[in-house]
Formats: C-alpha cells, sequence, structure tokens
C-alpha cells in the first residue's frame, strides 16, 4: 500500500509539474466555454437571416434545435475528439517511458516494485480524465444555461449522459495506458486508438448496430431525454471490466518484460 501511495504521488508531482495538468484543464473547460458560444453564435447569425426577405430561413428544417441540448453535444463531440486527442498526446511518455531501465533502476533499487508503476498510473489518469470530463461538461451546461435561459435541460437529465462521458474516457485513456506501457510503442497506440474511435462509432452507427460496447457510450453522452437501460448498462460494464483488464494485464506484462 504504501509503494502504491508513493507511485501515486510520483505520478501526481509528474503531471503538476510539467504543466501538463494545466494544459489538459485548459482545453476541457476552454471547449465547454466555447461550444456553447459558438451555437449561440449561429443562431444569432440565423436570426438576422431571417430579418432579410430575400434569405428567409423561416422553412429550414431544424432550426429550433439550435439550443442548449445543441451547445452541450457540441461539447461531447470535442471531448471525444479534440481533447481525447490532446490528452493522448500529453500521455504519450507516462504510457511509453517507463520501458527504459534508466527511468526505473533507482525506484528498482530501492524495492519499489514494477506492478506499482502501472497502477499508480491507472489509479491517476482515467480518474482525472474522468473529472476533467465532468469539469467541462458542466462547464458547457453553464454557459448553455446562460445563453439559452428559455431551452433549458433539467439538471437530473445530465447525470447519466455525464457519466457515459466520463466512462468513455477513462476507457480510452486505460486502453491507451495498457497497451502502451505493456509494449512500449504508445505513439503507435495514440494513432489506432483515435482513428479506431472516429471509424468505429462512424460505421457503427451507420449500420445501426451501435449498442452494447463502450461506443455507444458516446450517444448516450448526448441524450438528455430517454435511456435505453439495457444499452446503457451494458455499455457501462464492458467500460469498466476493458478499464480494470488493462490494469491488470499491462502490470503483469510490464512485470515480466525485460528493460532496455
Amino acid at each position: 500500500m504504501l509503494q502504491l501511495k508513493a507511485g501515486v504521488k510520483k505520478e501526481l508531482l509528474e503531471i503538476s509539474r510539467t504543466y501538463r495538468l494545466i494544459a489538459l484543464i485548459l482545453v476541457f473547460i476552454g471547449f465547454g466555454v466555447l461550444d456553447p458560444v459558438i451555437i449561440r453564435g449561429v443562431v444569432f447569425l440565423l436570426d438576422l437571416m431571417n430579418e432579410v426577405p430575400e434569405l428567409n430561413m423561416s422553412q429550414v428544417q431544424g432550426l429550433g434545435l439550435l439550443g442548449q441540448s445543441a451547445g452541450m453535444s457540441a461539447f461531447v463531440g470535442d471531448c471525444i475528439n479534440t481533447c481525447l486527442l490532446v490528452a493522448f498526446l500529453l500521455l504519450m511518455r507516462t504510457a511509453g517511458g517507463e520501458q527504459k531501465k534508466r527511468n526505473c533502476i533507482i525506484p528498482i533499487t530501492l524495492g519499489f516494485d514494477r506492478e506499482c508503476y502501472i497502477y499508480a498510473k491507472f489509479l491517476v489518469y482515467p480518474p482525472l480524465m474522468m473529472v476533467l470530463s465532468a469539469a467541462g461538461f458542466y462547464t458547457a451546461y453553464g454557459v448553455s444555461v446562460i445563453l439559452f435561459p428559455d431551452d433549458r435541460i433539467p439538471f437530473v437529465n445530465t447525470l447519466l449522459p455525464v457519466l457515459a462521458l466520463m466512462l468513455f474516457i477513462a476507457f480510452q485513456v486505460s486502453m491507451l495506458l495498457g497497451f502502451g506501457c505493456a509494449t512500449g510503442k504508445a505513439g503507435i497506440w495514440v494513432a489506432v486508438l483515435y482513428g479506431t474511435t472516429t471509424l468505429l462509432n462512424m460505421a457503427l452507427g451507420m449500420l445501426g448496430k451501435n449498442q452494447y460496447n463502450p461506443y455507444a457510450l458516446i450517444t448516450h453522452a448526448t441524450r438528455f431525454e430517454e435511456v435505453n437501460a439495457a444499452d446503457y448498462g451494458v455499455s457501462a460494464g464492458i467500460a469498466v471490466a476493458v478499464c480494470f483488464v488493462m490494469a491488470v494485464g499491462a502490470a503483469t506484462l510490464f512485470k515480466r518484460k525485460k528493460l532496455v
């Protein structure tokens, strides 16, 4: 337990002293503010266009959907695409840098178990990304409430969507840590995981098969009314299970791996 606490302290000091934590906070919170503002700007421009007879847009379908839910959905999309990519890039060294003997020789000679290196990462980074994604989500919610006072989403309706977003982000970060620490090729896994998220989510959506898998959590993160309880529960359960398997698998492989 003491070694695990030391490992967690080491990871927290590393991410804070290298200013990566500040960068992550700015990215998540920044998009939480920016996305609702952009949606409100679009609504403002459309209102101006409606006042010009030659450019009357009153017959266009879907303009009434540009409200708080649109601002929130925009943040979810940017969180999964841009924020997650930034997080991947900032965590590349953490996910792959422990393969070098020079990084581990001092802790190992002091009796620090290799498994603690890995478990400490899973205790710090997935929960941290969950907190940041929730902070960004509720920043977007607060800004949207201010900008769209007549189109409010009840706070209770955001609890399941934000949990879905948090679990998906933790699922993705756990896979990067797991595969990166096990192979030492974090850069390759950043490309694979990011490309897979975009393409697989799009393909499953087009085929109408995006259910009962962790990628379905992306859809649940933008549903603020009805929820498919079975799909949500299974998808969330699989995501949590994958996080656990990644942690145990990476720790086991790293313990047996020869450092270079």
